[in-house]
């Protein structure tokens, strides 16, 4: 009855959306920076650092001095990388002075040992091929390295891809390389990925018991089957687990970059994929909000504590996220680790195909919406946790949800309702038909933002692969223009569909992205 009322609040909305969006914006430059200067850094040398920190500081103080001289006699031409290298050394000496300055307890990095699990359901073995060797070009040592191809015996064809892949790596560098095959119809679980993990982590814990490698010596990774490390990840990953003194209640998540086979798939496809990345980018530098997603790592010895994944949940990584909050007492965060790992972006055999394997997966996604009794659940039994902390909580995961499935749509069509539902008003109110183009010029300069994300996402990209036609890289920036309906019906509409489906106790399975291969991708 009272339009104005409506009008008021898509107003505040629209606004809110706007300083939001250039916060955004702001959030992903800084985290594009943190991205390539880690990059830069040799983590390797930063890891063997650690073993003595006076003498590293020593060593760090006299190649400072000598940087500094060799300034004062440059051209202006030797200047530049002298200057970034005097830049890296202080921040060396920075972190360093830091650990002594606490007293850190660093952990000795050559007691860690790495698990590199790549969980596979009816993907090929040039898939998994690809993955395992990328990790072999790791800046780290091979012999301190498990490899674990984590089958499934419902998968007819894994048996044979575990022959092929253990006669080609086998024999290789890693200390071991293990293809283990989750037995069907194991009591108390799902045919989900959380599952098969599970089991293939546990039995790798047994193994390596056995030879007296304890959980709190070893990482656990968890990654799709087509992921690439890069090859400062584990050096990355080991000193930042090192460094913590509470390493065995964190969860470490790297940057996911779908570059695979970016200039292959499909423009939406490719706008979604780069979201994907952002929105991590965005949360590593917001660590109270980073959670478990895609590619994350965890010592074998939270795992223990935490019982592995969950067995029953389709979106397991963001399920590991609340299992370790409450089983920590909310003592538990998530690490960023500003080094990327590399997946594919959404590709099928047919543009259609493609199409709706996106939004197929994007709903598995967001039926994450499962979790929230759980943390209510949970928040409510778990009293050692701070109430504001547990209701914070509680909001975020309530609010986030939402905002998925609503946001998009209240943003593109909210300003025409007050005319929609009392015509009326629009007959006798200039202000109802000026609402509309208000709102649309508020929401058009907040996509300045977008201006950055074009650039980063294209700087970001790979070289463009041989044969790939020149229009190509003219749809990559074409693309974000259709950022918009994309989003709404990739995004919103999975959403939409997962919270709807969850309302009236309609379960969804566990839906395994299908994974093209195409012979000119990097």
């Amino acid at each position: 009855k009272n339009p104005y009322v409506l009008m008021y609040f898509i107003i505040i909305y629209d606004t809110y959306w706007f300083f939001r969006s250039l916060n955004v914006s702001r959030i992903t430059l800084i985290s594009y920076r943190e991205l390539r200067q880690a990059e830069k850094i040799d983590w390797f040398t930063k890891v063997k650092q650690t073993e003595n920190l006076g003498v590293s500081l020593q060593s760090l103080t006299l190649a400072l001095d000598n940087v500094k001289k060799n300034l004062e006699k440059a051209t202006s031409a030797q200047r530049p990388p002298l200057d970034a290298k005097e830049k890296s050394i202080k921040l060396n000496i920075k972190e360093i002075n830091r650990l002594k300055a606490e007293k850190i307890d660093v952990y000795d990095w050559k007691k860690v040992y790495h698990v590199i699990s790549y969980a596979t359901f009816r993907e090929s073995a040039e898939i998994l091929s690809r993955a395992v060797d990328a990790l072999l070009k790791s800046n780290f040592p091979l012999d301190k390295i498990i490899c674990v191809i984590a089958g499934e015996e419902r998968d007819p064809n894994f048996k044979q891809i575990a022959k092929d892949l253990n006669e080609k790596y086998c024999q290789g560098s890693f200390l071991k390389f293990l293809s283990l095959e989750h037995p069907n119809g194991m009591p108390n679980e799902g045919k989900v990925k959380g599952a098969g993990v599970s089991w293939a982590i546990a039995e790798v814990n047994k193994m390596l018991k056995k030879e007296g490698i304890m959980p709190e010596q070893v990482i656990v990774s968890s990654f799709d089957s087509d992921t690439r490390v890069h090859k400062n990840y584990l050096a990355a990953l080991t000193y930042e687990f090192i460094i913590n003194p509470k390493r065995h209640k964190k969860s470490f998540q790297s940057i996911p970059l779908f570059h695979n086979n970016i200039w292959s798939a499909p423009a939406p496809n490719r706008v979604m994929a780069v979201n994907s990345s952002f929105w991590q980018m965005i949360e590593s530098i917001r660590t109270r909000r980073l959670r478990n997603f895609a590619g994350h790592a965890m010592s074998m010895k939270a795992l223990e504590v935490v019982d592995y994944w969950d067995r029953y949940s389709i979106v397991e990584d963001g399920k590991q996220y609340w299992r370790s909050f409450f089983a920590f007492n909310g003592d538990y965060s998530v690490i960023p680790i500003f080094v990327p790992v590399y997946n594919d972006a959404v590709l099928a055999d047919t543009y259609l195909k493609t199409l709706k394997a996106q939004y197929l997966q994007r709903r598995r996604w967001y039926y994450g919406v499962s979790d929230f009794p759980f943390i209510v659940i949970n928040s409510i039994i778990n009293k050692k946790i701070p109430i504001l902390y547990r209701l914070l909580q509680v909001w975020r995961h309530f609010e986030g949800t939402i905002s998925l499935a609503t946001a998009s749509l209240i943003l593109a069509f909210a300003a025409w309702l007050p005319l929609f539902l009392n015509p009326d008003f629009g007959n006798n109110s200039v202000v109802a038909h000026t609402l509309p183009i208000v709102t649309s010029r508020i929401l058009t300069i907040a996509g300045i933002g977008l201006l950055s994300a074009m650039w980063i996402s294209i700087i970001l990209l790979p070289p463009k692969p041989k044969n790939t036609p020149a229009i190509k890289s003219i749809s990559m920036i074409l693309q974000w223009f259709f950022l918009p309906p994309i989003a709404i019906s990739l995004s919103t509409f999975p959403a939409l569909e997962a919270q709807t489906r969850l309302m009236f106790g309609k379960y969804i399975g566990f839906y395994v992205t299908p994974k093209t291969i195409n012979k000119n991708d990097s």
